[in-house]
């Protein structure tokens, strides 16, 4: 057993040994290793690999402030406004049909946009906005359910009423008042027949 400690520490001494004399040089140390740091090219690379486009616009920026013609730089930045013009488009499109397009659809809509460049300046704004929409149009749509359940017709038709209202082109609350007032006015008859 002592060979295996003797081992050790002799390879413990040789791993000091040559991490004292590799000094860090223009990038990080960790643990007496050296590392050069990357090139801000190589960064932003990695940023767009890995979907961090705000990042990768911003060194793509510094490195051609310093070299104007460096054409990787150049091409990553048109790939960055084209996908940052295609998801502003997108989220534009949602605020402005809002009045015109089922729920659903304005959240895969938004989804896209997300999928094309996340951390979009537009994207907080307009998903807050959507879900507060949508969570109304929910809220108002179960309570209708509740109250058609519990025979509270007449309740039921106003917050199914007002679903449609948050959320016009969902045929699921104008169907539901439908039904409702058809099983009024079935129910009517009968108490007359009877």
């Amino acid at each position: 057993m002592g060979w295996f400690l003797d081992m050790c520490r002799s390879f413990i001494s040789t791993e000091n040994a040559v991490r004292s004399v590799t000094p860090a040089v223009n990038g990080l140390a960790v643990d007496g290793l050296s590392f050069a740091s990357p090139d801000p090219l190589w960064q932003a690379r990695l940023a767009m690999s890995n979907r961090d486009y705000n990042q990768a616009a911003s060194l793509c920026i510094q490195i051609l402030n310093s070299q104007p013609r460096n054409a990787v730089a150049r091409e990553m930045m048109g790939e960055l406004r084209f996908r940052f013009r295609k998801a502003k488009r997108l989220y534009r499109k949602v605020q402005r049909q809002i009045d015109s397009v089922d729920l659903s659809d304005l959240k895969a809509m938004t989804y896209t946009a997300a999928e094309i460049y996340p951390g979009h300046p537009l994207h907080a704004q307009t998903q807050s906005w959507l879900d507060s929409r949508i969570e109304r149009y929910t809220a108002a749509f179960t309570k209708g359910i509740s109250y058609m359940i519990h025979d509270q017709r007449d309740l039921a038709i106003e917050y199914m009423k007002i679903a449609h209202a948050i959320n016009p082109n969902n045929n699921a609350a104008a169907s539901t008042i439908k039904a409702i007032k058809r099983n009024k006015r079935k129910e009517r008859w009968r108490r007359l027949i009877h």
